[in-house]
């Protein structure tokens, strides 16, 4: 790898419908700690989401991102 390049870095997370806010918080946080956010990658891994919880979820992370 180039000395120059920053790796990307993915966060992977399994969760459930119960614990999607945790979910949210977690990746809030990292999103806002990141040095370059750009480069971050969240991953969810679906434990028992329902399609609505998961497109709520997902257009409240978009919404609190811009991402």
């Amino acid at each position: 790898m180039d000395a120059t390049a920053k790796p990307d870095l993915h966060l992977v997370y399994t969760s459930d419908a119960n614990y999607l806010f945790l979910t949210a918080v977690s990746a809030c946080s990292a999103f806002a700690q990141a040095s370059d956010p750009t480069r971050l990658a969240i991953h969810v891994l679906d434990c028992g989401i329902s399609d609505d919880a998961w497109e709520a979820w997902r257009a409240d992370m978009v919404r609190r991102t811009g991402s």
